[in-house]
């Protein structure tokens, strides 16, 4: 007597006692050890004319019932905000546009809390060196922080190997801009005392108060609220997670092994389908800090907390992968007047298990299963692989396409797509646009400390969002999203170009030439390196190794 071979789990490893979640984008992770079902050539076709002998089995399912008809979602209100900007501007500098996303306040508070840290560092028990760089530190100005932001996004267009890079002299591909702005000293010294909180009113970990993001939190709190105060979004909008990448010490790193960024930070994102347009945002900090309903999930708590303030009971669609959907929240999204659509784990509780795989066989080119329970409609379809669809603004229509097939005499084949996976298809893609836009000029270099990544993600979602503001307010601008942040990096350290007290640098001297009589009461420093010349062994040409450097008070 034979008996079936149970088949084996693989169990997942925790390792460094981080939260490790799975990658919510693997639609049809859940249907892996069950794809020789669908090649069996005994599998059941089962067309439109036969989805009437589909019976559900109970568990919690048994309301679901087949359906072929057509469905028009009266449930739903009609979208009737008009979309578009919600501030006027008569100067449109490119700059403004930035202010509007990222405030002038906000550069005034990372000036004080930079100072403030700044003292409490220099004034511990740690006892500086002649030499250490920290003891040449001065009080930053919110002047000095735009410039500092401003040479972080030019890095974003410049991209060199390394910070020092951008101050070398001599290369062929010297960039001369970032020294007129401040030293490469100065720079490093900002990097290091960046801040954005007081760290004096810390609550510790594990008293009432604490706040896992209280090194960031100032900033995003005032930050936030800034993208839907600007703009009134699309009727379609789509949730899904983004991940930042980092690599250091922090509880609340995320590894999610089949993402492009493996180990990093989780933000859940908010974005308007058509234009990638961040609306809003929540840093994931792990279980402990977002307690969950198990009767919702975590993929309820996520989608109606990103829409609560400003998106709920106004007629959004509101689309997401499969980690997020399940028959509950939807229903739940349907009482708050807001429509929702997306791939679906036929494994969640309350979904119909007719559509499992051991339920129902499928092969490539059968047509969509459909099957209702109320407003909820649940698709499966096989295709290339197999894919379920849950929604409650969509009907069992189906839309015939020409798609490429290499054994076709016409080299294409047709086939009946189900409208809600069209739909699926045209409006999901809003936080991966988003994560594109982010992507092409972000800030290159590696950071050390957890919460300046999140402060990268911050002024890219800024720059990213003032740049589609500006295209919808300037549609004959040809502006490219390149030359929209030259001209913001531009514009934030002009005041340091203009500025009297600027650093300029002398030009490079020649080892046979006379050195330039100096104006001793003009120079604020010099450095005077007379180092031995060096004889290169091919040419024998002799130069010297380093260069004659003041910097000049006019």
């Amino acid at each position: 007597m034979a008996f079936a071979s149970t088949p084996r789990v693989r169990k997942r490893r925790i390792t460094h006692a981080e939260d490790i979640i799975a990658d919510s984008d693997s639609d049809f992770s859940d249907y892996t050890d069950n794809e020789s079902d669908s090649s069996d050539d005994d599998g059941i076709n089962i067309s439109s004319t036969l989805i009437s002998n589909i019976s559900d089995d109970g568990n919690g399912s048994s309301n679901w019932q087949p359906h072929d008809g057509q469905y028009i979602p009266l449930w739903c209100p009609q979208y009737s905000k008009r979309q578009g900007i919600l501030f006027s501007l008569i100067d449109k500098h490119p700059v403004q546009y930035f202010y509007q996303l990222f405030h002038e306040e906000a550069f005034e508070m990372i000036a004080d809390h930079t100072n403030n840290y700044a003292l409490q560092f220099l004034d511990g028990p740690i006892d500086f060196g002649k030499h250490s760089r920290y003891i040449k530190w001065q009080g930053t100005t919110t002047e000095e922080i735009k410039a500092y932001v401003g040479l972080q996004i030019l890095m974003g267009v410049i991209s060199k190997p390394k910070i020092e890079d951008y101050w070398a002299l001599g290369d062929l591909d010297a960039s001369p801009g970032f020294r007129s702005v401040m030293s490469r000293n100065r720079f490093q010294l900002l990097n290091t005392f960046i801040h954005f909180c007081d760290n004096e009113e810390r609550i510790p970990r594990g008293q009432a108060g604490y706040d896992p993001l209280y090194k960031i939190s100032p900033l995003i709190t005032l930050l936030n609220p800034l993208a839907r105060q600007s703009y009134i979004p699309h009727c379609q909008l789509s949730v899904d997670e983004t991940m930042r990448r980092f690599k250091g010490r922090i509880f609340f790193r995320q590894y999610m092994p089949n993402k492009p960024i493996r180990w990093g930070i989780k933000v859940w994102s908010l974005c308007e389908c058509k234009t990638g347009y961040l609306l809003d945002y929540k840093v994931y900090t792990g279980k402990e800090h977002n307690p969950v309903d198990k009767d919702k999930g975590l993929g309820y708590n996520v989608v109606v907390g990103l829409l609560e303030d400003d998106f709920l009971n106004c007629g959004h669609h509101v689309y997401m992968d499969n980690f997020y959907s399940s028959p509950h929240p939807f229903d739940a999204l349907q009482q708050l007047n807001t429509g929702a659509c997306g791939t679906v784990r036929v494994t969640r509780k309350h979904m119909p298990s007719s559509l499992k795989p051991a339920n129902l066989k499928l092969k490539k080119g059968d047509d969509p299963v459909f099957m209702r329970k109320g407003n909820l409609l649940a698709c499966t379809w096989q295709d290339t692989a197999r894919v379920n669809f849950l929604s409650n603004i969509d009907g069992a229509g189906r839309s015939e396409k020409e798609i490429r097939h290499r054994h076709s005499l016409t080299g294409f084949r047709s086939i009946q797509k189900p409208n809600v996976a069209i739909n699926y298809n045209a409006s999901m893609g809003g936080v991966d646009l988003f994560d594109q836009k982010c992507a092409t000029h972000q800030y290159p270099h590696k950071v050390k400390k957890w919460y300046h990544a999140i402060y990268h993600f911050l002024k890219e979602a800024a720059l990213v969002n003032a740049f589609i503001l500006y295209q919808l307010d300037n549609p004959h601008s040809l502006l490219g999203a390149a030359a929209f942040r030259r001209k913001v990096a531009q514009a934030l350290c002009s005041t340091l170009l203009s500025n009297p007290n600027a650093y300029k640098v002398l030009p490079v001297l020649n080892p046979r030439d006379d050195k330039p009589a100096l104006d001793v009461d003009n120079v604020k420093m010099v450095k005077a390196l007379t180092l031995p010349y060096a004889q290169c062994p091919a040419t024998k040409n002799i130069t010297l190794k380093k260069t004659l450097l003041a910097e000049v008070v006019k």
